[in-house]
């Protein structure tokens, strides 16, 4: 792939990774926009305005992507919509396919980029999804994208912590951190669990097999492990605790607690 990076005159710089001998991408700086053509038939696929922060090319499974973030629109406010995008080369279409559009924290792509086929969406503080150019993962409590971490690991895993909540007692949770492919989303290391304080490994096919007219219920074995490993230890901790005070008996607020919001009246 042919990698350039553009800087602008504000000192933006926009970050292009594509096949030359396939596409041709130009800056027009006077019109402040980039050009997206398609060599083998020399067809315009796509005009961006130049507030992006980069676009890169990743073809998987004998389809062309392209990967974009842009800044060039805004809300009813006038404050800037900050945007993930990821568009199709359909040989059969004169331009650009929009397949998928999600919010983002950064137009950057060392902070959107965790592989060629994987970024970082819809984040919110610390906590995020991870898009692979075919689904959105699950929210996570905390990616980490970092480096001085990754560095750590030969394979393709990235670390993550998700917490989890008993089905009991939405306050009864624990917090767990653990390496995934951010490809896949499937585990690759073992599983940190913060209230037990030990690690727990994923289960193989044959203890999984082990447990009776259960597998059907859960996609993976991911899934089975910290079902029987971490939610079910849950559940018995919530059975022991007594149901947190409220105002009202039920989620729809439509039993008040009598005997609870009485003693807040004076004699």
């Amino acid at each position: 792939m042919f990698e350039e990076l553009i800087k602008k005159d504000d000192g933006i710089t926009i970050d292009l990774k594509y096949d030359n001998k396939k596409y041709d991408i130009e800056y027009v700086k006077s019109k402040n926009m980039i050009i997206l053509r398609r060599l083998i038939d020399n067809k315009i696929l796509e005009i961006f305005s130049d507030k992006i922060g980069f676009i890169v090319q990743c073809d998987l499974k004998e389809q062309t992507n392209f990967l974009i973030t842009d800044y060039h629109e805004k809300d009813k406010n006038g404050n800037t919509l900050l945007k993930f995008k990821h568009y199709t080369d359909r040989s059969y279409l004169d331009s650009l396919l929009l397949e998928k559009s999600f919010d983002c924290d950064s137009a950057a792509l060392s902070l959107s980029r965790i592989t060629d086929s994987s970024y970082l969406v819809e984040q919110s503080g610390y906590s995020g999804c991870i898009y692979n150019l075919n689904q959105k993962s699950k929210r996570y409590k905390r990616i980490y994208n970092d480096q001085k971490v990754n560095a750590f690991f030969k394979d393709n895993t990235i670390l993550v912590s998700e917490e989890i909540s008993s089905f009991v007692r939405h306050d009864v949770n624990d917090t767990l951190t653990y390496g995934i492919n951010p490809e896949t989303f499937e585990i690759t290391t073992p599983i940190w669990s913060e209230l037990q304080q030990r690690y727990i490994n994923v289960y193989t096919e044959e203890q999984a097999n082990k447990l009776k007219n259960i597998k059907g219920s859960f996609l993976n074995l991911d899934e089975i492990t910290i079902y029987f490993e971490v939610k079910r230890y849950l559940n018995e901790i919530a059975k022991q605790f007594d149901r947190p005070k409220s105002v009202y008996m039920d989620t729809m607020d439509s039993k008040v607690n009598e005997e609870f919001v009485k003693k807040f009246v004076k004699k």
